[in-house]
C-alpha cells in the first residue's frame, strides 16, 4: 500500500513519539527508535491533516491524548489505542489548531474572520483568565445528573443573563462596558445581566413595547373573531333602468 505525502508533523513533549499526518487523511504515530509505526489512525474524511498536537488527559496524567485536525473536524483520541475521546466539527473549514498550555482551551484558525474557541475539559482545566468555564462545566454536569438527559444548555443555567455578540452591544450602546465586570466574556460574545439588557433595550427601542402591545391586541381580536360565521345578506333585486324601462323588460322576459 502506497503512503501519501506528509502534511503535518508534531513531537510529543518527551521527544520520542512523533505524529505524522498524511495527505490521505491518516495519522501514523512513531517511536523514533523504531522503524514501524506504533499506531495507525484514520481521520475518516480522507482530507489532508492540517495540525497535530499532544496533550495529557485531565483525568490521569499517565493517559496521553492526541489532538488532530483536518479541514472538517478536530478529533481528540487516546494515544495508546486510538479510541476517540470527542470530535469537534465547526461550521467553517479548519486551517490550524493551537492548544493553550496546561489547559483544555483550544483555538482554531478557521475560514472566517473569527477564531474558533473551544473548551474540552478532558484535556485539562480552564486557564486562569477564563476560570468561569470550569464553573460552567460543573453546572452543566450537575444539570446532566439531575435530568439524566444531558441536554441542558447555557441559557437554561443562566436564566438571569442574556448572551449578546459585539454587534448587539453596539446596537444597545453597551460596547463601553467591555472589560468591566458587567460583561462576562464567553465564546464569541458576552453574558450580560438580564435586567441591564432589558433597560438598554428599552432605551434603544423606546416604542418596542407599544408596538408589541398593539400586535398582541390585534392578534387577540383576530383569534376571537376567527370562529364567527359572517352573516349572508340576500342580494337585492336590480333596480329597473331609468331609461327605456319597457324595452329592458322585454329583453329580460
Amino acid at each position: 500500500r502506497g503512503v501519501s505525502g506528509v502534511t503535518a508533523l508534531a513531537f510529543e513533549q518527551g521527544g520520542l513519539v512523533l505524529g505524522v499526518g498524511l495527505a490521505g487523511g491518516h495519522i501514523l504515530l512513531y517511536d523514533i527508535r523504531m522503524h514501524r509505526p506504533l499506531l495507525h489512525k484514520d481521520h475518516r474524511y480522507g482530507l489532508p491533516l492540517r495540525s497535530i498536537a499532544f496533550a495529557t488527559a485531565a483525568e490521569a496524567a499517565s493517559e496521553h491524548v492526541v489532538v488532530s485536525a483536518d479541514a472538517k473536524a478536530v478529533r481528540i483520541w487516546r494515544r495508546e489505542d486510538g479510541l476517540a475521546v470527542t470530535t469537534i466539527e465547526p461550521a467553517a473549514d479548519i486551517n490550524e489548531l493551537a492548544l493553550c498550555p496546561s489547559s483544555g482551551l483550544m483555538l482554531l484558525a478557521l475560514e472566517q474572520p473569527q477564531l474558533g474557541v473551544y473548551f474540552a475539559p478532558a484535556l485539562g482545566p480552564a486557564p486562569r483568565w477564563c476560570a468561569f468555564l470550569d464553573s460552567l462545566t460543573e453546572e452543566l454536569e450537575e444539570a446532566t445528573d439531575r435530568t439524566g438527559a444531558g441536554n441542558a444548555s447555557a441559557g437554561e443555567l443562566y436564566d438571569d443573563y442574556r448572551f449578546v455578540t459585539r454587534a448587539d452591544l453596539d446596537k444597545l450602546g453597551l460596547a463601553s462596558l467591555i472589560g468591566t465586570n458587567l460583561l462576562r466574556a464567553y465564546m464569541h460574545g458576552f453574558f450580560v445581566d438580564a435586567r441591564l439588557h432589558a433597560k438598554a433595550q428599552a432605551l434603544a427601542q423606546p416604542f418596542a413595547y407599544e408596538e408589541w402591545r398593539q400586535q398582541r391586541i390585534q392578534q387577540k381580536v383576530e383569534e376571537a373573531t376567527a370562529g364567527r360565521i359572517a352573516p349572508v345578506r340576500k342580494a337585492r333585486a336590480a333596480a329597473p333602468p331609468a331609461v327605456n324601462a319597457e324595452l329592458a323588460a322585454k329583453l329580460q322576459s
